[in-house]
């Protein structure tokens, strides 16, 4: 007798509803949902950061080729180092050496020291001296050293812009800044 009276006590204890479970479950699924969206976009942040890192890094290693006036065996004596960018190839830009003193890139005279590939990244817009252009040539004369914008010795405040944005996710984009100082800061 005593063991059916325990089991009715354990039969009338109260339970979690169907609809309470419901609820429980869809709050779980929209937090799960949220928690991954955002993962997403974090993560192509990231991709976006590290690419602009990496461009801003290519810049400051052409400032110091050109300090130290390093030679190359392709050319001899290098007069200036710096990168190319183009438009027309957003998802690439290329480190350079001038070899024959015109401070601009040119396929004929001048060699290609790397060609750097973006991961997830790609040129938006290019702008020298505020203008928007389709092809970005920033090079660094020694011994100051000297900024040269497409060939032209730099003179204003923020000299180049370079505009990189996810190729994924548009609207999320970086700006790199280059003041004819030789600064570059992003945004």
């Amino acid at each position: 007798m005593k063991i059916f009276s325990s089991f009715r006590n354990i039969l009338k204890q109260d339970a979690f509803t169907l609809i309470e479970i419901i609820v429980v479950v869809a709050v779980i699924g929209f937090l799960s949902a949220s928690m991954l969206s955002s993962q997403k976009s974090s993560s192509a942040r990231r991709q976006l950061n590290l690419d602009v890192q990496k461009t801003v890094q290519d810049l400051r290693n052409a400032q110091n080729l050109a300090l130290s006036s390093q030679f190359s065996g392709d050319c001899g004596k290098v007069v200036a180092y710096g990168l190319v960018l183009n438009s027309s190839s957003p998802d690439r830009y290329f480190l350079a050496a001038d070899c024959n003193g015109d401070n601009v890139y040119d396929s004929s005279n001048d060699i290609v020291l790397k060609t750097i590939f973006f991961q997830q990244s790609r040129i938006n817009s290019l702008q020298a001296e505020g203008v928007g252009v389709d092809t970005l040539k920033v090079f660094f004369v020694p011994p100051l050293p000297s900024i040269f914008i497409n060939g032209i010795v730099s003179v204003s405040a923020v000299s180049a812009s370079i505009n990189i944005c996810h190729f994924a996710q548009t609207n999320l984009c970086k700006t790199i800044n280059i003041s004819s100082k030789g600064a570059v800061s992003t945004q």
